[in-house]
């Protein structure tokens, strides 16, 4: 999240927007969330904290983020403290899994069977 601070006055007394009147505090990653303002859902998550939501400890999921970023999971922000945008690994790893999932082909003797079966009825 971005402080707003008191904003520079130019000789015409105007807002000087050529210099930075926004400062990043370093607590404020964690702070910048998905919608409005809002304290509950950050968008941005420390490696322990995505670790913890998904269900492994932080060591496994160093682990597995070193092999998933090879496979197009989101990298660290530097200019969000090295965390990671949370929607975006989120969505990565529902893709993945719902890849790894794969759909059972009728094979051609369960087609038989059916077949057999719709004689039957």
């Amino acid at each position: 999240m971005f402080v707003r601070v008191q904003s520079p006055k130019s000789a015409t007394g105007r807002t000087d927007l050529s210099k930075g009147h926004m400062k990043h505090t370093p607590s404020t990653a964690r702070s910048i969330v998905a919608s409005g303002g809002e304290q509950s859902s950050p968008l941005f998550l420390t490696e322990a904290e995505i670790a913890r939501r998904t269900g492994v400890s932080a060591r496994q999921w160093r682990a597995a983020a070193h092999a998933l970023e090879k496979q197009g999971l989101p990298k660290r922000d530097p200019l969000f403290a090295k965390r990671r945008h949370w929607p975006a690994v989120r969505d990565f790893l529902a893709k993945r899994v719902n890849n790894l999932v794969l759909p059972i082909e009728a094979s051609s003797s369960t087609e038989e069977v059916w077949r057999e079966a719709e004689v039957w009825d």
